[in-house]
């Protein structure tokens, strides 16, 4: 065989290979194939999240991200998930954008409600809190020229802190 040729089957064997991963990456993680509803949702801020992203209970897969789309009027992002058939969430179900450690990809952490009734197919989760922009947050934190003034001590009467315990007096 000559080199041209082997080196074209190993590429093509390669690529064949890397599709077959991202297929199976996918493919396996179809919540649709194992049974689920839709859900909405509306966040004021989604920056790290994209369909195919998780929602977790509990720290545990319920189900995938399918889109995400700008509310039109009120300029919230509408997030549409499937959750698994088997996961009965409340209509005062709770949800909020976490990151997933430090790669920048977030999920949605749904916490169930205490209510009795539940959210059907094509219903929405009303509690919502959106990502936080932790760049953000520490640059207002590091660049505010104004500390807070500390707290005045308030002893409650103890005449000293504490009552004695040096440390926090």
């Amino acid at each position: 065989m000559r080199k041209e040729t082997r080196e074209t089957l190993l590429g093509a064997a390669v690529v064949a290979l890397a599709v077959w991963a991202v297929g199976s990456a996918f493919g396996s993680s179809d919540v649709r194939s194992e049974g689920g509803y839709e859900v909405v949702a509306s966040f004021d801020n989604v920056a790290g999240l994209e369909p195919g992203s998780e929602v977790r209970m509990v720290g545990l897969p319920i189900g995938k991200v399918l889109s995400t789309a700008l509310e039109p009027g009120s300029y919230r992002a509408k997030v549409t998930m499937i959750i698994l058939e088997s996961v009965e969430l409340t209509t005062d179900t709770s949800a909020r954008i976490i990151p997933d450690g430090l790669t920048g990809q977030n999920f949605v952490s749904v916490e169930p409600g205490g209510e009795d009734s539940l959210i059907e197919d094509g219903g929405s989760i009303t509690y919502t809190q959106g990502s936080i922009n932790f760049i953000d947050l520490l640059g207002r934190f590091v660049m505010t020229d104004e500390l807070p003034a500390p707290a005045a001590p308030d002893d409650g009467g103890l005449g000293g802190g504490l009552g004695g315990f040096g440390a926090f007096e």
